[in-house]
């Protein structure tokens, strides 16, 4: 007789499924019951851990953010200075949107807050990790920013921003360049110096 997974698994099981049909197909071409076919039970079970499509779709949007917040999480940690803790935040947040650029558009691109209330908390982690960055650095006298919260939320979305034009036009996809200037700006906004440019 097989042994019933743990609820935590199965979870992850149709988040697992939702995510490969949202890259395949499609957010709006994925159905529950594609889902639930995809993970292997039945359409009851799906009904135990999710009230409806929308909160399945917020749920791996979620994820995603969280995911996205623990690497960026390490990458400051490891950093020894303030200043390389703020530039391995973005490379850290570059490398990892690039690489999952492709799971990010079929997250993010067809979906509005209008279609999914919880769409705009998916990045919640993310913006409070930047922000938590910010209040540390603030309190060792190694950043000077007056609203730590509305930093860490206008920096977030402009790295966001950035980083996304740099698939969308052939101008912008010098990504050590994009990465530099980011940092730059990042750098000015905390009153640190501007790095070094690069040797040639």
């Amino acid at each position: 007789m097989p042994r019933t997974k743990p609820p935590d698994v199965r979870r992850n099981d149709l988040l697992d499924a939702a995510e490969e049909a949202f890259l395949e197909r499609g957010i709006g071409a994925t159905t529950v019951d594609e889902v639930v076919a995809r993970a292997g039970v039945a359409k009851g079970t799906f009904y135990l851990y999710f009230r409806s499509r929308d909160e399945l779709i917020a749920a791996v949007q979620r994820r995603f953010g969280e995911a996205f917040s623990a690497q960026l999480a390490d990458a400051i940690a490891k950093a020894d200075s303030w200043t390389e803790k703020i530039d391995s935040a973005v490379r850290a947040c570059f490398h990892d949107f690039t690489h999952a650029k492709d799971l990010h558009d079929a997250l993010f691109a067809s979906v509005t807050k209008t279609e999914n209330d919880e769409f705009v908390d998916t990045f919640a982690d993310l913006v409070r990790t930047i922000r938590e960055l910010l209040a540390a650095g603030v309190e060792a006298g190694a950043y000077r920013v007056d609203d730590v919260s509305t930093t860490a939320l206008l920096l977030f979305n402009c790295m966001h921003g950035a980083f996304d034009a740099v698939w969308q036009a052939d101008e912008y996809r010098d990504e050590s360049r994009i990465v530099l200037a980011t940092q730059t700006l990042f750098r000015r906004v905390l009153g640190l110096p501007d790095p070094e440019p690069a040797r040639t």
